[in-house]
């Protein structure tokens, strides 16, 4: 196999654009796809290859499930001893995105082989009947058969397969979790980190054949009841008809990982709050954290949403919102509404509610109360709140309200082709290298060492009081995270009997203080 040098913060090898799986051609494929065969050299080089997705009319191709590997070029393959080993998943809101949206440099100067990976995204990757031959979550069966192709042929690149993380942000970071409750991906790796994401939250679309009866109808589909129908309508599509599906008005939502019906060969079975109360999984160490402006994602679009929201709330709630809300719904908006905003009319001046609702909504508190529940589980959790602006926000974006969406992540992973940072200055730097110096050392040992100079330690998780990291130019720790603001989603989100079910802990103000 070829691959090549790169010459840059040290030497190292890439093998781009390995691939894992086949896709078939034309149209929605089923679920299981079959490994490629060789029996000559291959080729691995190429630098640019994404699943079909509406990408800013970038190319792409349907033979587009690859794995990127990244090597230490001081590994002597065969001599030395193997190599820790990361996997990374990208986000992208299940819609768009590849595996190089963020290149690995950093950490595979560290001694790291890194890998990166392609999905099936959008209605190719997540359209769900849960019929036999749309079962539902294809993108993360193929995130399952990239894990399976490391843990069978890393140790070819001087990776241990014994010795595997796996991180995930944004969308990437659901997946990452779902895949660690699942039995599927039991034995796969080893160690988990989650960015500014989580499995917690509304984003598991609990009913995935009546999101595909709405878009099916929207555009021209009849008889959408019959199953038989409605399936032969999108596989009689092409890629280039089924992209256009979700652009037709009226389409507020996207085609989202779903709950499976097939016991045996799915990997969503069991609702992840269902999984983790259970306790019936296997409990891996694990990063997992958010930034204090994750809702800052949505600042230059804010006029129009801002608009939206005093027309109608309720129109612009967390995905699937109506499914996971145990009280009254309009209650709960209202509840939200209230909470957020009060009676004042949503503007500018509403900027900083404004961040904290999707922040919170889409966000954090899922990842909270996933983090929540592993601790009680006995996992070793360890919590952050990564809150420095990285320099580029400060002169580019809004100021003063937060830590914007992966800003931890494009730290990390601040080259590639969409890298928004830039030129890093001095502090971003120091930021930088406590992030890499913390994820490496949990890469390779299983706990986020904190570097000697900032003479602190980040002690696990402990759900009776939940102590968490604050990530900054300096670091410290803290306790109960936004807890005001975690109330109000508990008593929208929980049903009376479980509320305290899995800990005798409250978030409130009381305990607060």
């Amino acid at each position: 196999m070829f691959g090549f040098k790169l010459v840059g913060h040290g030497i190292y090898e890439t093998y781009k654009s390995w691939t894992f799986s086949l896709v078939n051609g034309g149209k929605i494929e089923c679920a299981s796809l079959s490994p490629p065969h060789w029996e000559q050299v291959f080729n691995a080089t190429d630098d640019f290859i994404i699943c079909p997705q509406n990408f800013g009319g970038a190319p792409y191709t349907e033979d587009c499930l690859i794995v990127n590997v990244f090597v230490p070029d001081n590994i002597q393959i065969g001599e030395d001893s193997l190599k820790s080993v990361l996997v990374i998943i990208h986000g992208g809101a299940f819609t768009n995105g590849y595996g190089n949206l963020g290149l690995p440099y950093n950490i595979v100067e560290r001694d790291i082989v890194v890998v990166t990976l392609n999905y099936r995204l959008d209605v190719h990757g997540f359209l769900c009947l849960n019929t036999e031959s749309i079962p539902g979550n294809m993108g993360l069966k193929d995130q399952l058969a990239a894990l399976k192709w490391v843990k069978h042929n890393i140790q070819a690149f001087g990776g241990n397969p014994d010795d595997i993380t796996l991180l995930g942000y944004s969308a990437g970071s659901f997946s990452a979790e779902v895949l660690m409750l699942s039995p599927a991906a039991e034995g796969l790796f080893h160690r988990v980190i989650l960015e500014s994401g989580s499995a917690k939250g509304t984003w598991l679309d609990l009913n995935g054949p009546e999101f595909a009866k709405i878009v099916a109808s929207a555009n021209g589909a009849s008889d959408i009841e019959n199953i038989t129908k409605l399936e032969e309508f999108y596989l009689s599509l092409s890629y280039p008809e089924l992209l256009a599906l979700s652009q037709v008005p009226g389409i507020l939502e996207a085609f989202l990982p779903c709950l499976e019906n097939d016991k045996e060969n799915g990997i969503v079975t069991k609702s992840p709050h269902e999984v983790l109360q259970s306790g019936n999984y296997s409990k891996l160490p694990l990063i997992t954290g958010y930034t204090n402006g994750e809702g800052l994602f949505f600042y230059d679009i804010r006029e129009q949403m801002m608009l939206q929201m005093n027309e109608n709330f309720s129109r612009i709630l967390p995905p699937n919102f109506s499914m996971y809300v145990t009280i009254d719904e309009t209650q709960a908006v209202e509840m939200l509404r209230s909470f957020y905003f009060g009676e004042d009319v949503i503007t500018e001046n509403s900027i900083q509610n404004f961040t904290d609702y999707f922040s919170d909504g889409l966000f954090i508190y899922g990842i909270v109360e996933s983090a929540r529940l592993h601790a009680l589980n006995s996992a070793p959790v360890y919590l952050y709140e990564f809150t420095y602006e990285a320099s580029i926000y400060q002169t580019t974006g809004p100021s003063g309200l937060g830590s914007t969406h992966c800003t931890q992540t494009n730290l990390i992973l601040n080259e590639g082709p969409l890298s928004p940072l830039g030129h890093l200055s001095e502090n971003d730097l120091i930021v930088q290298r406590r992030l890499v110096d913390m994820w490496t050392n949990f890469i390779k040992n299983g706990e986020p060492i904190i570097p000697p100079e900032d003479a602190d330690y980040w002690e696990p998780l402990n759900p009776e009081k939940m102590n968490y990291l604050e990530i900054n130019l300096n670091i410290q720790q803290q306790n109960f995270p936004v807890s005001e603001r975690m109330e109000i989603w508990d008593q929208i989100m929980k049903e009376n009997n479980d509320r305290d079910s899995a800990s005798e802990v409250k978030y409130s103000l009381s305990l607060f203080y």
